[in-house]
C-alpha cells in the first residue's frame, strides 16, 4: 500500500483504510494540530468508521478552534441526522455560517442543503429566495427547496421548480457546461428515435427512473442505456398495449429527424412522472444466469438448511458523499441478528465489512453468509433476485433489489430522503417494498425492530410470497 499524504487522504478514506489515515495523522500532528484541516481529517475518519460522536465532538472542536472554517459542515450535519441532535447541528450550522462572512445567497444554499439531511424542511422552504449569488447558486437552492415540498407535500407538489431547477437546458449548462445541450431530451413532445441516457447521480438514480426508459420504448424510441451491464441486468419492456395509447393521449410521437438525443434519469423521472405517476412495475429489471451467483445461491440455500434468506446491507460509510445520516451501526442491528429462524446474508462493503468479520456472530455459518468482495455491484443485485427478502438502506442495491420484485425492506432514518415523502410504510415507487422507518430522528434501533416485525409478518405466510410486509388491519 502507498503511503497516504494530504493529496490521497480522501481517496484512503474511500477505500477503508482507516487505520492507515489514522496513522498519517498521528504522524503530521505535531506540524498540522493547529490548524482545521488536521482536526476535519480527524472528524472525517471517525465518521467513517461510523464513529458519529467521536466525529461531532470534533467538529464541535472545530467550531471553536476555527471561526469561519465551515469545509466540516456537512460532515457536522449528517453526524448529527444519524445520532438525531436536530437542533444541535442547526444551532452549530447557523453559528458557523454566521462567522464567515458569506454571501447571503450562499448562507442559504449552505443552510438548505446542511438541514436537509435533519429533515427541517419547513425552515428551509422558509428561506429567502432572492439574493442570489450567480446562476449556480440559485439553481441549487431552486431544487433543494423543491425537494423539501416534494418530502413534505409529494412529489407533485414540488416536481415542477425541481424540474427546471436541474432537468433544463439552463440547469445542464449551468451545473455542467461541458455536456452539449443541443440535443438534449427534456421533456419535447417529438420524441427521437434514439434516446441515449447519460449516468447521473448514482445507480440506485439510475436503477429507479430507469423504469421511464421502457414507456418512452413503447412509443418506438430505441433507448441506449449508458454505463448499463447488459450481461448481468436487463430493463424489462413495459405494457405496449398499456402505455402506447397514454402517449398519444398526452401528444407524445416520434419526431421526423433521426439525429439521436441524449437524456438522463433525472430527467425521465421529472419530464413524465407529470403524465405517468410513479409507473409503478412489481418487477421491470430482470437479471441473465451467471455460474457465480448460481453457486452462491446454492451454498447459500445450503447452509440456511431451509430458513429464509434475507440479504442485509447497512452501512454506505464508503461512498463518496456523507451518508452517514442514512447508514446504521453494527450494534444497532441486534433486533435483526436476534432473529434465529433466518439466514442473513451479508453484502456490506468497506470499513463495516471488517468491523463485521471482527464480530464473532461472523463465524456462525448456520446463520450468516458473507459474500466475497470478488462479487461485482451488477452480480450483488442479480443475487438479491434469489433470496426471500432484502434488508437495506437507501441504496443502489436496494433499488436493484426492489426493480427486480424481491420483497424489500428499506431501513430509513426519520428524514428520509425527498423520493420517499411522508408514507409511513409503503412506498408507490415499488409494490414490494416495506418502509422501516425511524419513528424519530436517530431512532435506528427501533427501525431495525420495526424491520424484524415486517419480516415475521413475511414468513408467516404460507405462500412466502413477501406479503404483508405491512401490519395488517
Amino acid at each position: 500500500m502507498d503511503a497516504v499524504t494530504w493529496e490521497t487522504f480522501h481517496d484512503c478514506l474511500l477505500q477503508g483504510r482507516l487505520q492507515a489515515c489514522h496513522a498519517f495523522l498521528d504522524g503530521v500532528h505535531a506540524v498540522e494540530s493547529g490548524t482545521p484541516r488536521y482536526w476535519a481529517g480527524r472528524a472525517n475518519t471517525h465518521y467513517r468508521a461510523s464513529e458519529f460522536t467521536q466525529a461531532l465532538d470534533l467538529c464541535l472542536k472545530i467550531g471553536n478552534d476555527s471561526p469561519g472554517y465551515i469545509n466540516h459542515r456537512y460532515l457536522l450535519t449528517d453526524a448529527c441526522a444519524q445520532l438525531g441532535m436536530a437542533e444541535l447541528g442547526r444551532a452549530e450550522l447557523t453559528r458557523m455560517v454566521g462567522r464567515a462572512s458569506l454571501h447571503p445567497g450562499i448562507e442559504a444554499q449552505i443552510f438548505a442543503e446542511g438541514w436537509a439531511p435533519l429533515g427541517l424542511d419547513k425552515e428551509i422552504l422558509a428561506l429567502e429566495p432572492g439574493n442570489s449569488c450567480g446562476d449556480l447558486n440559485h439553481h441549487v437552492r431552486i431544487m433543494v427547496a423543491a425537494q423539501s415540498q416534494m418530502r413534505l407535500h409529494g412529489i407533485a407538489s414540488g416536481l415542477s421548480a425541481y424540474h427546471e431547477s436541474y432537468c433544463t437546458p439552463a440547469a445542464w449548462n449551468c451545473m455542467y457546461p461541458q455536456f452539449d445541450t443541443g440535443n438534449y431530451w427534456n421533456g419535447q413532445k417529438a420524441l427521437p428515435r434514439v434516446l441515449k441516457l447519460e449516468s447521473r447521480g448514482g445507480i440506485g438514480d439510475q436503477l429507479q427512473w430507469v423504469r421511464y426508459a421502457a414507456i418512452l420504448a413503447c412509443a418506438g424510441v430505441h433507448v441506449e442505456l449508458n454505463d448499463w451491464n447488459p450481461e448481468v441486468l436487463q430493463l424489462l419492456p413495459a405494457d405496449r398495449d398499456e402505455f402506447a395509447p397514454l402517449l398519444a393521449q398526452q401528444g407524445y410521437h416520434l419526431g421526423h429527424s433521426d439525429e439521436p438525443m441524449w437524456s438522463d434519469p433525472f430527467t425521465l423521472f421529472s419530464a413524465l412522472f407529470p403524465d405517468f405517476g410513479y409507473a409503478a412495475r412489481s418487477r421491470y429489471v430482470s437479471s441473465l444466469p451467471a455460474c457465480q451467483e448460481t453457486e452462491l445461491l446454492n451454498q447459500i440455500r445450503a447452509s440456511a438448511a431451509g430458513k429464509p434468506c434475507v440479504g442485509l446491507f447497512w452501512s454506505a460509510n464508503e461512498s463518496p458523499t456523507t451518508f452517514g445520516g442514512r447508514s446504521l451501526k453494527l450494534q444497532q442491528l441486534h433486533e435483526l441478528f436476534a432473529m434465529q429462524d433466518v439466514h442473513w446474508v451479508i453484502f456490506q462493503r468497506g470499513y463495516q465489512r471488517e468491523r463485521w468479520l471482527d464480530d464473532s456472530r461472523s463465524r456462525d455459518t448456520e446463520h450468516f453468509t458473507m459474500l466475497p468482495l470478488t462479487l461485482s455491484f451488477s452480480s450483488s443485485i442479480a443475487l438479491t433476485g434469489g433470496l426471500d427478502a432484502l434488508v437495506s438502506i437507501d441504496s443502489g442495491l436496494l433499488h436493484g433489489a426492489a426493480a427486480m420484485g424481491t420483497p424489500a425492506i428499506l431501513l430509513a432514518n426519520h428524514a428520509a430522503e425527498w423520493r420517499w415523502e411522508k408514507h409511513p410504510d409503503t412506498t408507490p415507487w415499488y409494490p414490494e417494498m416495506f418502509i422501516a422507518r425511524a419513528p424519530f430522528l436517530g431512532g435506528w434501533e427501533e427501525a431495525a425492530g420495526i424491520a424484524r416485525d415486517a419480516l415475521r409478518r413475511q414468513f408467516r405466510q404460507p405462500s412466502n410470497t413477501g406479503l404483508p410486509l405491512a401490519p395488517g388491519p
